[in-house]
């Protein structure tokens, strides 16, 4: 296999935290020396708040044939040309959903508002000349996911997307009337709960969804454009393939605006965008129903039984329907499937055995990589087990 036809194997690195602000530039420069002597990485993407000491320290290790990209949460209150209070998404109740733990970079915008996708596109574009990158990995490229609540926290049904639905043909107040009906009993809960993972395609609240797939799609491609205007190209961090119309995201309408699309198949990960978390949201509103097979509903809606929600292991089943579906919806040279690789307890623990065989799954699949979601916490010994299951019998493809 050439270099040119192998998997991507992408890194993300430096999301902005306390650990992040506490650590030595020369501590983050040697852990990511030592990463790339390891592993064949393609593409190396750098978090969206970073002192210059650490962008200097960590530029200086990055050879040549690896691709730099910047990694931006756009559509999020946060950071700076921030949008105003009133671009933040609502709800059904005109309140606004709680983001996760109250980070700003969980406070998504109204996509319905130029002004979201300018101040975002501005964002970006400042971030990537910042380190001299080719491009940006847009996160947060979606709506609120109405996971926790799902009746509740679907959005925007502010004013102003309102208007812009009517004006596309969409009358809100139809999905309103469905959505005010949706917790009454447990067979509207569940027929919820495959609308929203794209199971049911008629009636308002799917046309609901559908517009707002269409809402994203077109925000992302005027974020792509002016990317390109600044000469930069543009790469998409996504749900995976079975959630993601839950969050407005159709991948292969995407796709079309990225290089290529990596998803957050994040199979033990207990937070936004990981199976488990998202998952067990819905199985949570069900059971307040009285349902006592949510987890058996969830695994038939998915078609393959729903992580963390009966099972432990590596989960192979899982694995391979998502990069099925993103191989099948973007092409497998363009598909890079994220899967969790952290070491935090309690957030992210993810056995070396299970890890392993999911890395051997997805070289088997001929899909890129990437461990996620953060280098930063992935030990070197960790690293070292990673370079050994995606081994070089991986890249003789």
């Amino acid at each position: 296999m050439t270099d040119s036809a192998r998997p991507r194997l992408l890194l993300q690195y430096l999301e902005p935290s306390s650990a992040v602000d506490a650590a030595d530039p020369s501590t983050l420069r040697e852990h990511l020396a030592t990463t790339l002597e390891q592993l064949p990485v393609t593409d190396l993407a750098l978090g969206w708040r970073l002192a210059p000491e650490v962008i200097e320290a960590v530029l200086s290790v990055i050879p040549g044939g690896v691709t730099l990209w910047r990694w931006v949460p756009v559509f999020v209150d946060s950071g700076s040309h921030r949008a105003a209070d009133a671009h933040v998404a609502v709800g059904l109740s005109g309140v606004a959903p709680p983001p996760f733990r109250d980070m700003a970079d969980f406070r998504f915008l109204c996509l319905d508002y130029e002004e979201v996708v300018e101040a975002g596109l501005v964002r970006a574009t400042e971030l990537a000349h910042e380190v001299g990158a080719a491009g940006v990995l847009l996160d947060r490229i979606r709506w609120h996911s109405p996971s926790q609540s799902p009746a509740d926290e679907l959005t925007c049904f502010c004013a102003h997307s309102q208007a812009v639905a009517a004006r596309d043909g969409l009358d809100l107040t139809r999905v309103t009337a469905e959505l005010a009906d949706a917790a009454t009993s447990l067979d509207r809960r569940r027929a919820q709960v495959a609308t929203l993972l794209g199971r049911h395609s008629a009636g308002p609240v799917a046309e609901f969804m559908a517009w707002r797939s269409t809402t994203v799609t077109r925000a992302v491609a005027r974020l792509a454009s002016g990317l390109r205007e600044a000469g930069l190209a543009s790469a998409l961090d996504v749900f995976t393939p079975s959630l993601a119309g839950s969050v407005g995201q159709d991948l292969g309408a995407l796709a079309e605006h990225g290089q290529w699309s990596k998803s957050m198949t994040y199979l033990d990960a207990i937070g936004p965008a990981s199976m488990p978390f998202e998952l067990r949201g819905y199985a949570a509103w069900l059971e307040e129903a009285g349902d006592d097979d949510a987890a058996r509903f969830l695994a038939g809606l998915l078609g393959f039984e729903a992580p963390s929600l009966g099972i432990d292991g590596p989960q192979l089943d899982a694995l391979r329907a998502e990069a099925s579906q993103l191989s099948s919806a973007i092409g497998a040279g363009r598909s890079i499937v994220g899967i969790d690789a952290v070491e935090i307890p309690g957030v992210s623990d993810v056995a070396e055995v299970d890890l392993a065989a999911r890395v051997r799954a997805l070289r088997d699949e001929g899909v890129g990589l990437s461990p996620c979601w953060e280098l930063l916490f992935i030990s070197d010994e960790r690293v070292a087990n990673l370079a050994a299951a995606w081994g070089p019998e991986g890249l003789r493809r």
